[in-house]
């Protein structure tokens, strides 16, 4: 005994110093992603910068595009809200029919209880005790009477509470409903900024006449977007190294043409085909899909970028270790944030034209130590050219 209570106050010490480090850890943890919030913040505003001509407005481009990504998540989210309170005044509902029914039948056997107790009267109990039957006797049938009296008593108490449990279904069904008018009335309202904000962009890219571009103009403007990716990975990958815990993740590699694509869709553009505009090729691939689509996680990672950067729109970037990057542009939305841990199949982003993009698709790469690699190589891909993800 004396030696497990020696050890006690050693055990205590280590588990505090334990907690301690761990609590340390954690702090480090968030300070190295701060840190690199802020780097990132400051390079996005370097590669965002713009000058001369339509300055103004490929800035109020990014404002206007990310204004409609906050919109439609936002949307997103009453969504689900808005189903969750759907299915509770469903079940409000069919408990009201039940407390409802359960009443009735609480009412019926009152009801023949106190008519049988009025048949009976208490001339019963004046001719019982009148009668020649034994005291014991007389004793039992003065019981079984309480019995029964006191069974209706439960009976009506069992009753009373079965009407204020119905009082309180009905107010928490009003309830209900009144946050269901609310949120439809919220979502009317966000439907109404989206369709703003969407005619507000399309005044935009018609003053920066983005289609009419004559072939010099188009190839300069898609270089600088090409040279701008691969300045942000080439700084997000040495910030990862400086600043984040290498990703705890399953081997990249070992699911290389194993992965599914990151959203449902007809494949636009190959990696390495020619973009139609002078030498310049595709680094990765263009997927057509419907706005607002689910955009999945191709496997597991860690959040590096979630913003808007000029050229790709709403893009987001996970990092999955062994210098392995896979990048998702033009979103309308974005749902993960810079730190986030992701799992594949998670939903990450949603389908959108965002970046002054005139299609409606996803812009999807796969880079290792920076350099784009074709993304066929790693997804399944159909022979029918369909993709398929999650």
């Amino acid at each position: 005994m004396r030696i497990r209570s020696a050890s006690l106050p050693v055990t205590l010490a280590l588990l505090m110093l334990l907690c301690g480090s761990s609590a340390t850890a954690a702090e480090a943890d968030q300070q190295k992603l701060e840190r690199l919030r802020q780097r990132i913040a400051e390079l996005q505003t370097s590669l965002n910068e713009v000058r001369g001509q339509h300055a103004v407005e490929l800035r109020e481009l990014q404002s206007v595009e990310s204004d409609i990504g906050r919109v439609a998540r936002e949307l997103r989210r009453l969504g689900h809200k808005q189903r969750g309170v759907e299915d509770r005044v469903s079940d409000l509902k069919q408990e009201g029919i039940d407390l409802r029914a359960q009443v009735v039948q609480q009412q019926r056997l009152l009801a023949n209880q106190l008519r049988a107790a009025y048949a009976m009267g208490r001339q019963q109990q004046v001719k019982m005790l009148l009668s020649q039957q034994t005291p014991a006797t007389v004793s039992r049938m003065i019981g079984y009477y309480r019995y029964f009296n006191r069974a209706r008593q439960d009976q009506l108490r069992d009753l009373n509470a079965s009407q204020r449990a119905v009082a309180d279904n009905e107010n928490h069904l009003t309830q209900q409903l009144s946050e269901l008018a609310n949120i439809a009335r919220q979502r009317e309202s966000d439907r109404a900024r989206l369709l703003t904000a969407r005619k507000d962009r399309q005044q935009l890219l018609a003053q920066l006449s983005l289609a009419v571009e004559d072939t010099d103009t188009s190839i300069q403007r898609l270089r600088a977007d090409e040279q701008r990716m691969l300045e942000l990975v080439d700084s997000l990958s040495q910030q990862i190294e400086a600043e984040l815990t290498a990703v705890a993740a399953p081997s990249f590699v070992a699911s290389q043409g194993q992965l599914q694509w990151p959203v449902q869709g007809t494949l636009k553009a190959r990696f390495g085909h020619p973009r139609g505009v002078g030498r310049l090729r595709w680094d990765g691939v263009l997927i057509e899909a419907g706005e607002g689509d689910a955009v999945y996680a191709v496997a597991p990672g860690q959040v590096v970028f979630a913003d808007w950067l000029r050229g790709f729109g709403l893009l987001l970037i996970v990092d999955h270790g062994q210098g392995y990057l896979s990048l998702y542009g033009h979103n309308q939305s974005l749902f993960k944030e810079l730190g986030e841990w992701v799992e594949v199949n998670d939903t990450i982003a949603s389908v959108g034209n965002s970046g002054g993009h005139r299609g409606i698709g996803l812009y999807f790469e796969i880079r290792h130590d920076g350099q784009p690699v074709d993304p066929g190589l790693w997804c399944r891909l159909p022979p029918s050219g369909r993709l398929r993800s999650g």
